[in-house]
């Protein structure tokens, strides 16, 4: 699952840039380029967080079997 949401993180952020690189249509007065970017820069962090949040989870239920 981590690696599945890297990788939206990775095509969304360079894979589909020569797909959006265009000016129209007109999103909320930018570009559709800049909006696609400024998306991405919301998306990324959230995707990150939940990647740690799920690792986190993972590493600390290793560590309570690890201990019994």
């Amino acid at each position: 699952m981590q690696w599945f949401l890297l990788l939206i993180i990775i095509i969304m952020n360079i894979g589909v840039l020569p797909l959006v690189n265009r000016v129209h249509p007109i999103i909320i007065g930018m570009p559709f380029f800049l909006f696609w970017y400024l998306l991405s820069m919301i998306v990324t962090p959230i995707l990150s967080w939940w990647i740690y949040a799920i690792g986190k989870k993972k590493h600390d239920s290793d560590v309570r079997s690890a201990e019994k």
